[in-house]
């Protein structure tokens, strides 16, 4: 698989439940609606999902905030 079909991979709010290791209520209620996470993709109002690679690089952004502060 190339680099770039992984980072197209998309996330359900459960996959991005896991990769945060949140609940998927935590990652709804408190990270979905930060100004700074990734824009969803909808197709619904109840289905939805994050571009694999937003995510990672919103993740790695974060971390080094934690690591700075």
């Amino acid at each position: 698989m190339k680099q770039s079909e992984t980072n197209d991979e998309l996330l359900t709010p459960e996959d991005v439940a896991k990769m945060l290791c949140l609940s998927k209520r935590t990652v709804l209620e408190r990270y979905a609606v930060r100004p700074d996470f990734p824009n969803r993709i909808a197709i619904s109002k109840k289905k939805f999902w994050w571009k694999r690679g937003e995510v990672m690089i919103w993740l790695e952004r974060n971390k080094e905030k934690r690591a700075a502060t």
